[in-house]
């Protein structure tokens, strides 16, 4: 008989990896973006 229950705390455990990865990803991109200090314009479509 499989073992539901480390079949479910390894999947749940990959899937908290992952987003924890995700995360990471996000910010160390955020960061890179802020750090060059980007132009922000509003465009506004023609009327």
């Amino acid at each position: 008989m499989p073992d539901y229950k480390k079949m479910y705390f390894m999947l749940f455990n990959a899937q908290t990896d992952a987003i924890g990865i995700l995360r990471q990803a996000q910010r160390m991109t955020e960061e890179l973006y802020l750090k060059d200090k980007p132009e922000v314009r509003l465009l506004r479509p023609d009327k």
